[in-house]
């Protein structure tokens, strides 16, 4: 067996469609499309981290639920104990937790152009992934996105706010409305993410 034969039995073929995921270097610029703060911490704070740090057992295992930080999560944006609070790696970490809870040939819906792991994600799972073209003003389209939940009746939707890579926030009722149209639980979103 050669081996370009092996990595096709391996591999499913969607997985092997996938293209990396490209970070352009961003020496010199200003960068506004990865959620990062472009300021550093205070002298105090990295002190004060720092401190922290020294009494931490960094041989250990951290607490696999949080519970400290879950805590305070609920207490400082006033969720009630009934919810749950997911924490992950980053954002491509809890997308993909999401996702791989999906049963097969679940539809994923969000926009084009939006961030890219929710394609990829859906892409390496064999999940069918639909993205609807926003507006040239880059705003969602409101109809389209009605039609596309009408038609593949979604099992998540994702849609990053402020958007990743335009960088602008939606139309409020416009999400209003995806979020009524959709087939979900009676739950309205406790956090909306960029990624």
């Amino acid at each position: 067996m050669t081996k370009n034969n092996l990595i096709t039995t391996l591999f499913r073929p969607e997985v092997l469609a996938l293209s990396a995921y490209h970070v352009a270097d961003a020496t010199g610029l200003i960068k506004l499309d990865a959620m990062e703060n472009p300021y550093t911490w205070s002298d105090e704070v990295k002190r004060e981290w720092l401190n922290v740090l020294k009494d931490c057992e960094l041989n250990r295992y951290p607490d696999p639920e949080a519970k400290q930080l879950t805590a305070t999560i609920k207490q400082v944006y006033g969720i009630k104990e009934e919810f749950s609070v997911l924490l992950g790696n980053g954002s491509d970490e809890i997308i993909q937790l999401l996702l791989m809870a999906l049963t097969p040939n679940a539809h994923v819906l969000s926009t084009t152009p939006s961030f890219v792991m929710y394609k990829q994600i859906s892409d390496s799972l064999g999940l069918n992934y639909h993205g609807v073209l926003l507006n040239t003003d880059f705003d969602l389209n409101k109809a389209a996105m009605l039609t596309a939940i009408a038609e593949y009746q979604p099992s998540v939707i994702f849609i990053a706010y402020p958007n990743n890579p335009t960088g602008n926030l939606f139309n409020e009722d416009t999400i209003l409305a995806i979020i009524e149209a959709s087939n979900g639980f009676d739950l309205k979103p406790i956090c909306l993410s960029g990624g």
